[in-house]
This record gives C-alpha cells, sequence and structure tokens, in this order.
C-alpha cells in the first residue's frame, strides 16, 4: 500500500513540476504584442547601442514610449523617451537613450499619454492604462545577435 502512495506522490510531484515549467510565464520570450484596444506596442529583440527601435505603437492619444531600465523585474530609472508620438499608428520609432544597452539586458517599453503640452515629463505625462487599469509595457531583450525584422505587419 505504501509503495503505492509513493508512486502516486512520485507522479503528481513530477506531473506538477512539468505542469509549472510547461505553463509558466517566461520573460526571456519577447515575441509577443501587447494589445489592449487601441493601444499596442511592440518592439522586437535590440542589438546592443545607444538607441532603442520600436516597431510599431499605436495608442487612443497622443503620448511617448518610455525606456526604462529592469531592475529586478520592477521598473528602474528612465532612460529614453520618443519624441511626442501622435494619435494612431507609428512605425519605427528610434528612441535615443542616456546608456547604451547592452547584450544580455532586458528593458521596458511603456506608454506614456500626452498631457497636452508636446513635452515629455515622467511626473506629468503619466503611464498610459488599459480599462483595467493595468499600465500598458514590454519587456524586450538586448543581444548583439539579434536581428532586424522586416517591417512589422498586424
Amino acid at each position: 500500500m505504501w509503495k503505492i502512495i509513493l508512486v502516486l506522490s512520485l507522479f503528481f510531484i513530477l506531473g506538477g513540476i512539468f505542469a509549472y515549467q510547461y505553463f509558466s510565464f517566461k520573460t526571456e520570450d519577447t515575441s509577443q504584442v501587447l494589445q489592449v484596444g487601441e493601444n499596442i506596442i511592440y518592439v522586437a529583440e535590440q542589438r546592443s547601442g545607444p538607441s532603442v527601435l520600436v516597431d510599431f505603437v499605436s495608442m487612443a492619444k497622443d503620448g511617448y514610449v518610455v525606456i526604462y531600465d529592469n531592475d529586478n523585474g520592477k521598473f528602474g530609472k528612465i532612460i529614453g523617451n520618443s519624441k511626442i508620438l501622435p494619435k494612431g499608428e507609428s512605425r519605427n520609432v528610434y528612441v535615443g537613450l542616456i546608456r547604451s544597452v547592452v547584450s544580455g539586458e532586458s528593458m521596458f517599453a511603456m506608454l506614456h499619454e500626452d498631457n497636452g503640452d508636446n513635452a515629455f515629463y515622467p511626473t506629468i505625462d503619466v503611464p498610459l492604462r488599459d480599462q483595467d487599469g493595468n499600465i500598458m509595457y514590454m519587456l524586450f531583450g538586448v543581444d548583439q545577435n539579434a536581428s532586424r525584422p522586416g517591417d512589422f505587419n498586424l
């Protein structure tokens, strides 16, 4: 009887480990597109350098793409922001950075809405949120060997 219990316990433990690894969220996968309503952002894996290329943005309001350091899975310091982007679609948006990003890092690209003055101020131009109150952002990686994809299509 104890052998049956031991085998069943082992089966459930191994099954649980498999299910966790198979279904868990992996932050290394940066091929996702974040879309909520009219707001969309897509940033492919980047090469090392002093700027980031944001492949595609669509916003319901005028705003900015803001690049944040990844501070152990949390939003760190702002290291760059785009010029003001008009409501609607924008493609191939370059964001200059205050420091170069290096291979092995990951960063956050976050959408911020403009308050109407056409100048980015992090304390005034707040992050864009979805209908549930979640901040609109995408995690992306930096790899020296990253390839630049062709035109992004939705």
